[in-house]
């Protein structure tokens, strides 16, 4: 059933910035590339899941804050401007808990935001002013079974596409899931929606993109046999999964990388002749690309002793090359760090960066900018103000921050 909340929208805070004066000194500091690390949120858990940047050069920020008001949390969002300054800082609410997982600027300045209502599915749209044009929540047909969004992408005829994930707790031997798709119109209400498991007893989707053949593919994990792994999280047992499909979810092609190792599909990035797919194996990084007909081109396992590392997003480079953002953990639990990673067009890394202090940092979602630097949003509780807090990193080319 497809149904219309009530809402409740807050500015916190909109700060109006200013520029007039030029520097003509010989040693300006105008001459450095902009970088900056900065943290957003209050005093309880806030975090941030995606980032998209906007016509006008700003970068929006999605996530959850359970700072302000209902403890179950809002979806909070962030507007940036260049110098890493909240030109707005808000949060939206409905009749259920909201969370924020993915976000997709549109040309006139709107943008839409996918996630969680309660046990639903939800997508919002928003207008340049934050004015709601609408929000429609998914629900499951079964009362037993909750739907989520983790990604969405606009399509041809001017709807949409979410993927993400089902999740039964119901089920008499242990709990299970299936990939999820949602096809909308342009104002949000469904078409059709499909779900599979991918043959296997878990499966969910993390991301989506449009192929050059006008197709759509996405990206997931899937758990066989009888093993119990919490909804999107990586599980020692995963595989890697994708899929395409045309403008109609029903016309579906599936294909599972079964591994020695536990592999998880975290994001995919559609590239000239193919597509790039990036997540982790169990201990190490994990890349792969394809071509335009599902055929493994090459992977790569960026290995890191004494560590487990996974990538969640990734970007192409002004060069050619990929960008990746993740996080590290020690083998003992004593440490997370989020890490940055430069690699070639073959997947080869050229470098690494980390980033992070004694608490837990992760990183979960990367931009590349014009002037051939980075953007990366995560969550940390190093620094802020208390609790985890959204962070966001804009680095150079080299991945440093000066």
């Amino acid at each position: 059933m497809i149904k219309l909340l009530g809402f409740g929208i807050f500015l916190v805070g909109f700060v109006l910035l200013f520029s007039g004066c030029e520097d003509n000194s010989t040693n300006s500091s105008s001459d450095l590339p902009v970088t900056w690390n900065h943290t957003y949120g209050e005093a309880g858990d806030d975090f941030g899941f995606d980032i998209c940047q906007t016509p006008d050069g700003h970068i929006i920020v999605v996530g959850s804050t359970e700072s302000i008001g209902n403890s179950d949390g809002y979806i909070y969002i962030i507007v940036i401007d260049d110098d890493g300054q909240a030109v707005i800082d808000t949060h939206f609410t409905a009749e259920s808990a909201l969370v924020g997982n993915a976000v997709l600027s549109i040309a006139d300045g709107s943008f839409l935001v996918a996630g969680t209502s309660g046990d639903a599915a939800v997508l919002i749209k928003f207008d340049s002013a934050l004015g709601v044009s609408f929000l429609i929540t998914f629900d499951s047909p079964s009362e037993f079974t909750s739907y989520w969004a983790d990604d969405l992408i606009s399509t041809s005829d001017g709807g949409f596409l979410l993927v993400g994930g089902t999740y039964c707790s119901q089920h008499p031997i242990q709990p299970y899931g299936d990939v999820l798709i949602i096809r909308t119109n342009g104002t949000g209400n469904r078409i059709n929606e499909l779900t599979y498991s991918g043959g296997a007893t878990f499966g969910y989707a993390k991301s989506i993109i449009s192929l050059p053949n006008g197709n759509y593919m996405l990206a997931g994990s899937t758990v066989p046999g009888t093993y119990i792994c919490d909804p999107g999280e990586p599980c020692d047992v995963s595989d890697v999964i994708f899929s395409q499909f045309s403008q109609s979810p029903d016309t579906l092609w599936h294909h599972r990388i079964v591994e020695e190792d536990a592999e998880t599909g975290h994001d995919i990035l559609s590239v000239q002749d193919g597509f790039l797919v990036v997540g982790g194996d169990g201990n190490d990084v994990w890349i792969g690309k394809f071509n335009i007909q599902r055929v493994e081109q090459w992977t790569k396992t960026l290995i890191q002793p004494s560590s487990t590392e996974w990538a969640e997003g990734v970007a192409a480079t002004n060069d050619g090359g990929y960008v990746l953002i993740g996080s590290t953990r020690s083998l003992d639990w004593t440490d997370i760090d989020a890490i940055l990673i430069k690699t070639d067009t073959q997947g080869n890394q050229i470098w690494r960066r980390r980033f992070g202090e004694t608490g837990i940092d992760q990183g979960h979602a990367v931009l590349t900018l014009e002037d051939g630097g980075f953007v990366f949003v995560g969550s940390t509780t190093s620094s802020g103000a208390g609790g985890s807090d959204v962070w966001v990193v804009r680095t150079d080319s080299n991945g440093n921050v000066l």
